[in-house]
């Protein structure tokens, strides 16, 4: 999947997609962004989020198994905490890269929400 599209007939953003499984015990989730909201789900059940509702985001990288690993979390108002990694689990100790992805859709997300928030981080 492409990590952003855009519309060829005024060059607005579309979305943006990151496709990921967390861990062991999480299924594979879509996250993705559109011009007012994001969203993420996994097949089950999609949630749907205004960048407004994003109160902050924490970015962090760390050695893991296939190399330098990321993770965002996104705390959002009710105290709900979204993460969001950079590597598709794929079993024990075995990830998938995905940065080719998850960087273009994290910074696009720092981006929508940065603006809209006062104490952006």
């Amino acid at each position: 999947m492409a990590a952003g599209s855009t519309d060829q007939s005024n060059g607005a953003l579309q979305s943006f997609l990151h496709t990921v499984r967390n861990s062991l015990v999480e299924r594979e989730m879509v996250c993705m962004l559109e011009p007012d909201t994001f969203s993420w789900g996994d097949g089950s059940r999609k949630t749907i989020v205004d960048y407004a509702d994003v109160n902050s985001v924490q970015l962090i990288g760390y050695a893991g198994s296939g190399g330098r690993q990321y993770q965002t979390s996104l705390k959002l108002k009710g105290g709900k905490v979204v993460k969001i990694r950079s590597h598709h689990y794929l079993g024990l100790g075995n990830f998938e890269d995905r940065t080719e992805t998850y960087a273009p859709f994290i910074r696009e997300l720092c981006r929508s929400s940065g603006w809209r928030l006062e104490k952006a981080r």
